[in-house]
């Protein structure tokens, strides 16, 4: 609400809805489907709350040594990375 702009350009109501049929649901529908390929539903699906879990900690990288540090802000400061 902070960012709140009375002036902003606004759609109407209507030509939402009369778009709702036309060309809206079919486009949130296919976005569904492609969503649905790469994110299977968790609840009442074929992957569990557990294996979620596991693939996210299986992604946890190390942390960089103190040299791979020092050496990322060696080129910061050179305008290189």
């Amino acid at each position: 609400m902070q960012n709140f702009d009375p002036q902003a350009a606004t759609i109407d109501e209507q030509d939402i809805e009369a778009r709702w049929q036309t060309h809206l649901r079919h486009r949130l529908r296919v976005a569904e489907q492609h969503f649905r390929e790469f994110h299977p539903t968790i609840a009442g699906g074929t992957v569990t709350p557990a294996e979620v879990s596991q693939a996210i900690q299986s992604l946890t990288l190390p942390s960089p040594s103190k040299l791979a540090v020092h050496m990322a802000r060696i080129r910061r400061k050179q305008g290189k990375g």
